[in-house]
């Protein structure tokens, strides 16, 4: 499915917040693009605030400002997400939406 969605990529364990678009979105992953080259890990949080929804994904492929992305199913995980004024926090979530 084609979309365009603002988005937040959490790399490491230092959990480094980088914007992004995610693109064609679906049930199993998604392309982020990115304003810069993102920096090289394997998995990401995905957060994506319009959805209310987060995701922990596998890297499966980078090109120069996007990677490709497959999400990981049945994880649970603390969420970092940007507030209204901008402030990094934490919080507990069933990454499905269960």
């Amino acid at each position: 499915m084609k979309s365009y969605l603002r988005g937040f990529a959490y790399f490491g364990k230092a959990g480094t917040a980088v914007e992004c678009v995610v693109h064609d979105i679906s049930d199993s992953g998604a392309r982020l693009k990115f304003l810069a080259a993102p920096p090289v890990v394997d998995t990401i949080e995905l957060h994506i605030p319009i959805k209310g929804r987060a995701h922990r994904a596998k890297v499966l492929w980078r090109a120069a400002d996007e990677i490709g992305v497959e999400f990981v199913e049945a994880s649970t995980t603390p969420v970092r997400y940007l507030d209204g004024d901008g402030l990094t926090r934490r919080r507990s979530r069933n990454l499905l939406g269960n």
